[in-house]
């Protein structure tokens, strides 16, 4: 079981794990997850969603800053700079 504090944020539409598939994992009591409404993989949402990528960028970003500050360290991965270069790749942020 994982022991260190997880953060995933997922988008709903993600193929590597729908809202639906990931209720039924067994995930540790560690690990939160924040779905990211109508978002793919990269957190894109379709057109016809009221959402915007950025919209889904400023939640998952949201909740990377709230997490609880009881951790000694915080590391994020450039997060607020991936938004400003408006590219899609995977962020990471790692509680050490």
């Amino acid at each position: 079981r994982l022991k260190t504090p997880t953060l995933i944020c997922q988008g709903t539409r993600d193929p590597f794990g729908t809202k639906e598939e990931v209720k039924n994992y067994a995930l540790s009591a560690r690990v939160q997850l924040q779905w990211l409404e109508d978002g793919d993989h990269s957190f894109k949402p379709r057109k016809k969603s009221c959402r915007t990528q950025q919209m889904n960028w400023e939640t998952a970003l949201d909740s990377i800053v709230a997490l609880p500050r009881r951790y000694k360290k915080i590391n994020l991965v450039s997060a607020r700079k991936i938004l400003d270069l408006n590219v899609s790749v995977d962020a990471y942020c790692t509680i050490l």
